[in-house]
């Protein structure tokens, strides 16, 4: 759909430029390729960026040439707003923009006076090329966040619930932190990002798309702090087995459970009625007493992993609670 909706856009500012005869009119087309992304949030900020910065960099680029600096002035001017432009580029894109259209204007310059008419033809074209992108992302086959999410967070919970069953492994039979969880705790946090990144992508969307945006907060949260929780238990592993086996595989029951049905209710798109027993199995679970002489949590792991597993049984019930 991207590269379809890139192809008729560029095509058409090509047009317009052409036969409008416009003497740098291949700004417009040129502004589109780079304001145009797969989503409309994404090519909103990149549109909004592209034409702040543009403009605040031709105004003081224009001021500038008032003085009438030198060629070499100009030169060494150059030099440094490219190494800036490099350097913000993939950090602040619109400060970055900022400096590349001084470097635009100051290179027209080495070479012929800049008038203001220039200016305004490249601000122009870049208004253009982002209002034409903007309106392409919003009318050519759009593709709305709140359709993919639901995707992307099953995939982030079917992760945690792996790093899960490997760190209750370990806790019920006894094992270290080794390099397996780390790569299992890497790939949840990876996943975590990921739906966070389509959240922000959620947010940008016009407002009548941006239905179960809380509700798709609330799932992401709080399946991150499901990850947060199963590390801080990670770091406390080692080769002895549990004290309280059936408390741990009871735990691993119903928790299991939790995450099943929200990976499915998010996958059909519809109420899993093993939600409502899972959340009751959640809020009915206790855990024992640590014992008077594990209390010491220098020496035991109880004092610090027992507050993570209620951790993550309240976070799960939230969970359900929201994807109900």
């Amino acid at each position: 759909r991207h590269t379809l909706r890139s192809l008729v856009l560029t095509v058409a500012g090509v047009l317009i430029f052409k036969l409008s005869g416009i003497p740098h009119g291949y700004w417009l087309p040129f502004t589109m390729i780079v304001v145009l992304q797969p989503d409309f949030g994404s090519t909103r900020k990149k549109a909004a960026e592209r034409v702040i910065g543009t403009i605040a960099g031709g105004l003081f680029a224009s001021s500038l040439l008032w003085l009438q600096p030198g060629k070499t002035v100009i030169h060494v001017a150059v030099a440094v707003t490219i190494a800036i432009f490099s350097y913000l580029v993939k950090r602040r894109y619109a400060v970055a923009v900022f400096f590349i259209t001084l470097v635009v204007v100051l290179l027209v310059e080495a070479h012929q006076p800049v008038t203001l008419a220039f200016t305004a033809e490249r601000m122009g074209c870049t208004l253009g090329g982002g209002l034409l992108a903007l309106g392409a992302a919003l009318l050519f086959w759009p593709v709305w966040e709140r359709g993919r999410f639901p995707g992307i967070i099953s995939t982030a919970m079917t992760a945690n619930q792996q790093y899960f069953q490997a760190v209750v492994d370990r806790l019920q039979d006894g094992g270290p932190h080794d390099e397996q969880m780390m790569d299992l705790k890497q790939a949840a946090e990876s996943a975590n990002a990921e739906v966070f990144s389509s959240l922000r992508r959620m947010s940008s969307d016009p407002q009548i798309h941006r239905e179960g945006l809380e509700q798709a907060a609330a799932l992401a949260n709080g399946n991150q702090r499901v990850t947060n929780a199963l590390s801080v238990i990670a770091i406390h592993l080692n080769d002895q087995r549990t004290r309280h086996p059936e408390t741990v595989e009871r735990f691993r029951a119903i928790c299991s459970a939790a995450l099943d049905s929200l990976i499915e209710s998010k996958r059909t798109g519809t109420p899993v009625f093993a939600l409502d027993s899972s959340l009751q199995a959640l809020e009915s679970f206790r855990l024992p007493e640590i014992d008077p002489d594990h209390l010491d949590a220098s020496r035991f792991r109880e004092p610090w992993v027992f507050p993570q597993l209620s951790r993550i049984v309240t976070e799960l019930g939230a969970m359900i609670l929201a994807a109900k």
